[in-house]
């Protein structure tokens, strides 16, 4: 389940707005950042929910039973980067590295390497996974093909395959994590073929893996939810989900949670809010992801302060965006 989930685990960020969005690069994930994300196994008893325009997809009874954490890393530095010298971005989890290509044009998968058997899965032609920018209506085709073997095994064959994907809906997700509004949901329907590998009695070569990805502009390098119908080999159906700990995303070079000082906390009439850098905006969230105040910051400011007046007593969450468009959350509290 954690090969099959892994891409999921790995992309997670930050996400609060509230009109149809059109994500471009800079969402990408940076080498540095790492993510946690929940496996359901429940997963069965959900569907993916409905395409169209301000949609809601409620997640919320999603129950989690397994915690995948991931870890971004340039390429060279993954064990098995010999393999994939275009790669330029590595996702680890584990014992187990994926390689991507994540530059202006797209975000490209170019394989896989697993300690476990000294596996490889090898792109020849990399497989498109998003095409920048990303927009409600947008869609695409990708044929791909990859090299298979396996040490422990000894079984080497290849894949060919297709890649469907569109961009069908928009809305609000509601997952156990949080509610994100002005999120795209990412459909993609990859379909190939196994060629040269030992036949086995009641299965055929051939499969198809569904997804359902749901991303956000606000949250750089994470699938905030994937929901996912894999059905290979003439197996029945298997269906998996992985929400992401959104709030704990750490954005790599980005600004983190660390980089945000926010005085007094807990507060009572008002916050002051500083960053090591200067600040474009603020916005306080509460524990629903709903903006509750937004503040934009005076030109070359490095702190904003907020009133408390207007808060009820509880928990809630700063978003800071910085001058260059880098955003982070911290947790802070307003006694009554």
């Amino acid at each position: 389940m954690k090969k099959v989930t892994l891409l999921a685990a790995a992309f997670a960020a930050y996400a609060f707005n509230a009109s149809a969005q059109v994500i471009e690069s800079g969402w990408l994930p940076a080498a540095g950042m790492s993510n946690s994300s929940f496996v359901c196994s429940n997963a069965a008893t959900f569907g993916p929910g409905q395409a169209g325009a301000d949609q809601t997809w409620d997640f919320s009874g999603l129950a989690a039973d397994e915690t995948v954490s991931s870890n971004f890393v340039a390429a060279s530095q993954a064990t098995g980067a010999s393999e994939f010298s275009s790669a330029n971005l590595a996702v680890l989890d584990g014992n187990m590295a994926m390689f991507f290509t994540a530059n202006q044009a797209a975000l490209q998968a170019w394989g896989e390497y697993a300690a476990e058997g000294d596996a490889y899965q090898i792109y020849s032609d990399a497989k498109d996974l998003l095409r920048f920018p990303v927009g409600f209506g947008q869609s695409f085709t990708d044929e791909y093909s990859s090299s298979n073997r396996s040490s422990a095994t000894a079984n080497e064959y290849s894949r060919n395959g297709l890649i469907n994907v569109e961009v069908d809906g928009n809305g609000t997700l509601i997952t156990p994590a949080g509610t994100f509004s002005n999120v795209l949901r990412v459909k993609s329907i990859d379909t190939y073929q196994n060629i040269g590998l030992p036949p086995t009695p009641g299965s055929n070569p051939n499969g198809t893996i569904t997804t359902y990805s749901f991303i956000s502009a606000d949250f750089p390098g994470v699938f905030l939810l994937q929901y996912r119908v894999a059905e290979i080999g003439g197996a029945p159906a298997v269906v998996s989900a992985s929400y992401a700990d959104a709030m704990a995303a750490s954005s790599g070079n980005r600004i983190t949670a660390d980089d945000i000082n926010i005085y007094p906390n807990p507060a009572t009439d008002h916050v002051t809010v500083r960053i090591r850098g200067y600040i474009q905006f603020v916005q306080v969230l509460d524990v629903y992801g709903r903006v509750v105040e937004h503040r934009v910051a005076q030109r070359n400011s490095r702190s904003i302060v907020i009133s408390c007046d207007e808060l009820t007593p509880g928990n809630y969450f700063i978003k800071v965006v910085d001058v260059d468009g880098n955003r982070a959350v911290k947790r802070f509290r307003v006694n009554g």
